[in-house]
Formats: structure tokens, sequence, C-alpha cells
């Protein structure tokens, strides 16, 4: 963890994103959880928020179904 300011920020544009793109709960709580887990490894609030396919890779990475 490099700065946990923003990983609410990040857990919470995880779920609304999959909620707008029709997921089901996991998959909800798992995207919300590895946007947030992305966002503590940079520092400030929203600078390390990913694109839909570093969000991706990251979850291939670590063995999480992609969330689509």
């Amino acid at each position: 963890m490099v700065d946990r300011i923003g990983a609410g920020d990040g857990f919470v544009s995880g779920i609304l994103a999959g909620m707008l793109e029709q997921h089901d709960d996991q998959a909800l709580l798992m995207q919300g959880n590895a946007i947030c887990s992305i966002q503590m490894q940079s520092l400030g609030d929203n600078d390390g928020l990913p694109t839909r396919a570093a969000l991706d890779a990251f979850m291939k990475s670590i063995s999480l179904v992609s969330a689509r």
C-alpha cells in the first residue's frame, strides 16, 4: 500500500460502473475491490484510477474472473 487516500472513491466507482454494466453482486464487489487495490498503489485521491484495460489485466493477474 502506497496511499489509502482515494481507496473508497475507487471502490465506489467500481460498484457504480458494475451497476451500469449490469453485473451481479459478486462481480460488483470484485470490481470495486480490484479498483480499490489499484488505487492504493499510487499517491493521491484519483490519480491511480485504472483504465478498463488496466482493470481487466489486474483482475486476470490476481486470478479474478473479469467483472465483464
